[in-house]
């Protein structure tokens, strides 16, 4: 877990993922090199008007664009595995709705 002002690498080719477990909102600074994320953002993601904007939930949609779009930028979205979700399991059939990516 990061704690507030720390840095943290993802690096390529090993799977990562942020998962906010307060109860108050998170907010980090991204840099990604090579260029070219924010084009993969820009693609599916979907803006909120600011950053005080309450949480837009995650539709099955969402999830959908997300994994159709990923590929096109060589990023790969495994299934979430049951650790994931504190041994439980993914919270529905599809394997993802309602847990959703940081990308909001």
């Amino acid at each position: 877990m990061a704690a507030t002002g720390a840095f943290v690498q993802g690096p390529r080719g090993i799977p990562h993922a942020f998962k906010n477990e307060g109860n108050a909102p998170a907010r980090m600074l991204i840099h990604v090199s090579p260029p070219g994320f924010d084009l993969f953002l820009k693609e599916f993601a979907t803006p909120v008007p600011s950053f005080a904007s309450a949480p837009v939930p995650v539709t099955p949609a969402d999830i959908e664009r997300l994994l159709v779009t990923a590929p096109k930028f060589g990023i790969e979205i495994p299934p979430p595995s049951p650790e994931s979700f504190g041994g439980a399991g993914p919270p529905s059939p599809e394997g993802f709705g309602g847990a959703g990516p940081p990308s909001r």
